[in-house]
């Protein structure tokens, strides 16, 4: 069995200062990765129109945008959920086995969690994303942000982009996304070498 107090071990413990310039890449991070994943869940919804009537008629209390909702979606439901899946479950796992291993355990509890399939795959793969960002971080205010500047885009999204787009631009929308996400996860390790 790990020991937790070991620097090898610890991925969510250690007491480092909060940085502003990491919180505020975590909000650019949190905005990109939803830019990428909407244009990715567009391309499958696209091909599966009867998942996608489904998947939208159960947002549609999500559309009603309140400052309660913001609220509940934007603060509350990420603190909770950073706190359960990324403190709790990966830390639990983390004591058993490899980071991998512990990573794919809580997100699969995550996307299990989430309740439908769309939402579920969705989940999984944010929270493979979000634990290895913890890891690189080693520290959960850095997921915090990220998770809430993701659902906050999310949020609005089809407001910012809406669903009327060119395909076109939202491929080139999306291409700078995903180079973006890869450049500051390269800086976020590069960071961590020094």
């Amino acid at each position: 069995m790990k020991d937790l107090r070991s620097n090898d071990a610890n991925i969510n413990t250690e007491r480092r200062r909060v940085e502003i310039k990491l919180i505020l890449i975590m909000i650019l991070l949190g905005f990109l990765v939803q830019i990428a994943a909407s244009f990715v869940l567009t391309l499958v919804l696209g091909m599966m129109p009867k998942v996608a009537a489904d998947y939208m008629s159960g947002l549609e209390s999500l559309l009603q945008i309140t400052p309660a909702m913001i609220l509940r979606v934007c603060v509350i439901f990420p603190v909770l959920e950073e706190i359960f899946f990324r403190g709790i479950v990966i830390g639990i796992m983390y004591r058993f086995a490899p980071f991998a291993i512990a990573n794919v355990c809580q997100a699969l509890v995550f996307a299990i969690y989430h309740g439908n399939i769309v939402q579920g795959v969705y989940a999984f793969l944010l929270g493979l994303f979000i634990g290895y960002v913890l890891k690189l971080t080693k520290n959960i205010v850095y997921v915090f942000v990220l998770h809430m500047s993701i659902n906050l885009l999310g949020m609005f999204i089809d407001t910012i982009i809406p669903m009327d787009t060119p395909m076109l631009l939202k491929s080139v929308i999306a291409a700078v996304s995903f180079v973006g996400i890869a450049l500051i996860v390269k800086a976020i390790i590069r960071r961590n070498k020094v």
